[in-house]
């Protein structure tokens, strides 16, 4: 099983379309809502990430909204 993360801020479309996608895909997954905890959007640039919302899964990365690869990763 694949785990997946993601960190996002709240109002964003873009988290909100990957949020989604994810629950309506049936996929566990581990949220991290970074608006108003400083110190995940500390943890999010020490990872080296420079947007968000930002998903881990299987161990790749992907940020901000790409449906096409996140489908791909999630298969």
């Amino acid at each position: 099983m694949v785990k997946t993360v993601i960190f996002y801020d709240g109002g964003c479309a873009d988290c909100q379309k990957v949020s989604s996608l994810l629950s309506a895909t049936g996929v566990d997954y581990l949220r991290y809502n970074v608006k108003g905890h400083p110190e995940l959007m500390s943890e999010v640039k020490r990872l080296g990430f420079k947007s968000l919302p930002t998903v881990i899964a299987d161990n790749q990365v992907i940020e901000g909204w790409d449906e096409t690869r996140l489908r791909n990763v999630l298969s």
